[in-house]
């Protein structure tokens, strides 16, 4: 496969795409292989657990630390703050919040 016709199956643009095989392919992991005149494909040599021991030396764990809990607070426990605190205060309109979603459903009538 191509990085072309990998970028329609990720939720990246082609050009992360081909950012990530040549970082890829820099560490030793894949080979990018002419495929025609102008394109190129993605050859891995290795195969399920043995690529993913191989590239182990590599990766980077994307959580920076964990925080553990003893309890899930409530919304409405937190305090106002930023916008909404500010409109509070003064004639500014408070941004959406999910409760406002039920709100939309009340029936109005026109007076005439």
């Amino acid at each position: 496969m191509s990085p072309r016709d990998i970028a329609p199956l990720l939720p990246y643009s082609y050009e992360s795409v081909t950012l990530g095989v040549t970082c890829l392919e820099d560490v030793g992991l894949c080979q990018k292989i002419q495929n025609g005149q102008r394109s190129k494909a993605i050859h891995f040599e290795l195969k399920g657990k043995e690529l993913w021991d191989k590239a182990q030396n590599v990766l980077l764990s994307p959580v920076e630390y964990i925080i553990y809990c003893d309890d899930i607070r409530l919304d409405a426990e937190y305090p106002v703050c930023g916008i909404n605190a500010l409109a509070h205060y003064t004639m500014l309109n408070p941004d959406r919040t999910d409760d406002d979603d039920d709100k939309q459903g009340i029936p109005c009538r026109q007076v005439s």
